[in-house]
Order: C-alpha cells, then structure tokens, then sequence
C-alpha cells in the first residue's frame, strides 16, 4: 500500500499565511490600543489631521508659579470664534475674575466689581492680576496646538520636559494626559512656562463645537 505523505509545501505555505495573519491582527491591535490618557500628542499624524475646536466650554483647575509665589483656582473657559470668556474663581466662589476679549482687546471685572480695559491683553492681566499670558493662542495651546496665526512652531521632545513639548511666541508647551472627547484627541493636562513664569491647566470638563452663547467685545 502506497503511504501518503503530507504535502510540506502546502503545510510550509499554510504555516506562513497563519503567521502572517497573526502578525497582522497583533499590529492591527496595537494600533487601536491606547493608555488612559489616549496615544495621540502633538506632532502625530492623526493630530496634525484634526482641527482645533473654534467654540468651547473648559472647566477645571488652573496654578500659577512666578518665582517664589503661586496659586491655584478654578476656571471656566468659554471660546466662541475669537473671542473668549475666562472666568476665575478661589475656594466657595471667593476673589471671582472675569477675563474676555480677543486679540486685540480684554476686559477684566475683578472680584470687588472693577472694569479694567485695554488693547494689550496680556499687559492688562500683568497689571491688574500680577500675571499674563497670551489667551488668544492659549486657545489653541490647551487644545494641544501651535496657534496658525503665528510663527510655526517646532515639535521637540527634551531630556527635561515630557515628550510632546513645543514653542511659540518664546513660550515652552506640554500638553499631556490625552483623552478622546467627541472624536478628538484632547489633552487633560498644559503645562505653559516663559522666563521663571509657569500656568498649569487641567481640564475636568470639556464640550467641543457649537456652546449656544454668543460673545463678543464690549
């Protein structure tokens, strides 16, 4: 009787389309895993193909550090267009601020009812609160992104900043803790830093997209 033999380069071949197959899936799970935070950073392909959000509702916690002083407190950051509303609040709603403007105007109503004006916002805050910092690209940064109506900034990973960070206007940036909102890779957590001067931003709320407000300059 004629013994069969298995036909080795059927099972060879068969070997090789079961491991190329099982290769795949294990790439193809790969990429759709991601960390609690989310994968995407600044620089990816898959954030450079989004858009920042042109209206928004942000609230959380924010700190500021200058030197040997520092606080913290709550905000709420509502953006429509280019114009924005921050508003800022200590422990039960003490020392309430109310920050909105554009690029080219700020209005700032302090805790005891005040009404500062100006058309150099950053320099208003730094009167008027002891700090500033730029909110008409701080739009795009806590989103994650270089403003595109300034000079194009480089992504860099440094030894001594999480990976991520970039520059613009002679600001340090590090978004971190990305999570996805609405189909949007956002992160959690900015930190913003210039000459000594450093805000950290962390964001417990988010709503991207139309907020049914209209703001505009006084």
């Amino acid at each position: 009787m004629m013994q069969e033999y298995p036909d080795r380069s059927c099972t060879q071949h068969g070997s090789r389309l079961h491991l190329t197959v099982f290769w795949s899936l294990l790439a193809l799970l790969s990429g759709c895993a991601s960390s609690p935070y989310g994968s995407s950073k600044p620089g990816s392909e898959a954030q450079k193909s989004q858009q920042a959000a042109e209206q928004f509702v942000l609230q959380g916690r924010l700190a500021v550090k200058q030197a040997k002083e520092g606080f913290s407190a709550s905000f709420k950051w509502v953006q429509v267009g280019t114009y924005y509303s921050v508003e800022l609040w200590g422990t039960f709603g003490q020392g309430r601020t109310l920050i909105k403007g554009n690029s080219s105007y700020v209005e700032i109503t302090t805790a005891d009812g005040e009404i500062h004006r100006d058309n150099q916002p950053e320099m208003l805050m730094q009167e008027w609160l002891g700090w500033g910092v730029p909110l008409d690209v701080l739009r795009y940064w806590i989103q994650g992104y270089a403003s595109p109506h300034e000079q194009r900034a480089d992504y860099q990973d440094m030894p001594d900043i999480l990976s991520g960070s970039f520059r613009q206007l002679g600001w340090l940036i590090t978004p971190s803790r990305y999570i996805d909102i609405q189909g949007v890779s956002l992160p959690m957590k900015t930190i913003v830093m210039k000459d000594g001067f450093r805000i950290t931003l962390l964001i417990k709320k988010a709503r991207l997209g139309e907020v049914g407000v209209s703001l505009t300059a006084a």
